[in-house]
This record gives C-alpha cells, structure tokens and sequence, in this order.
C-alpha cells in the first residue's frame, strides 16, 4: 500500500484523538487490530517480507538480520514522495497501558509485522525517523502499544 492504512475499526486510533490525524497520517492499531482489519487479499507482512524489501532497497544482506538501524538509505527511499510509492509518514505511536499516551508524531513512524518471537513474547516492527537513512528492525511487547499498518497483496 502507498499509504498508511486508515480503517476505522476496533483496536484503531487517530494521533492525539484527532480525525484530521488519521486523514493525514492514517490510524493506528494494537496488534490485534493491525491482524484483522486488513482487506481481503491483503496481509500484514511478516518480518522476512520487509526484510526482502530492504535488500531491494540495498540494505547489505549483512546487515538484514541485525536489530538496529540498518542501512544509509533505504530509509530516504521509504519517506520519499517520488520514490518507490511508499512514502512514510511520521505517524508517531500511541501507549494504552494506564492511559492514552502519544508519542513522535512527525518525529517517526513505527510499523507491525506479523512475525512473533515465541521465545521473548515480542513482535518485529520497523521504525522510520526524518533524521535517519536506516530503518530499523527491532522487537517490541506489543500490549498497550499502537502503531501504524502497511498491509501488503497476497500472491495469486
């Protein structure tokens, strides 16, 4: 998808309770949400499927693994507008444990993957800053956390 997904569903939000949030940047969604609100024909990619983007976008294969910010520029590539059509937005994140709390709007934009590690009970996601070439690839405790959805075409 060119864009962040803005569905309205249950387990989904606008920045800062705002609808103006979601037209600009799109909603964001607990993980649950992120799993089920998706089209038909779509899925939320796992962490192999944005790993091949990444070497496509030239993250040295010797870096895909690694968690961190990797690479000097698949991330310029990511936010731009005439780029490769996938242009990021800084949608920030949204933490639900107590109370509503959002975070880094414009500052940066965190993606789910379907990919869990049973062995940490965490989930990959993917984050973009503005001041960062990289992208990085690490894990996260998904209660009580919202982020941004990019969904992607089942194969034929």
């Amino acid at each position: 998808m060119a864009q962040n997904f803005n569905y309205d569903t249950l387990g989904s939000y606008c920045y800062a309770n705002s609808y103006v949030n979601c037209l600009n940047y799109g909603r964001l969604y607990t993980i649950s949400a992120a799993k089920t609100a998706c089209p038909p024909g779509w899925h939320l990619p796992t962490d192999d499927e944005w790993q091949t983007l990444e070497a496509y976008l030239g993250i040295p294969i010797m870096e895909i693994n690694t968690i961190g910010f990797r690479g000097v520029n698949a991330g310029h590539l990511l936010k731009k507008e005439d780029g490769i059509g996938f242009h990021a937005k800084f949608s920030g994140y949204l933490y639900r444990r107590y109370y509503d709390r959002y975070y880094s709007i414009n500052q940066s934009a965190y993606f789910w993957t379907s990919s869990f590690d049973k062995a940490e009970s965490k989930y990959w996601i993917r984050q973009l800053t503005p001041s960062s070439g990289g992208i990085e690839r690490t894990k996260i405790s998904a209660p009580g956390y919202a982020f941004s959805v990019r969904y992607i075409k089942d194969l034929q």
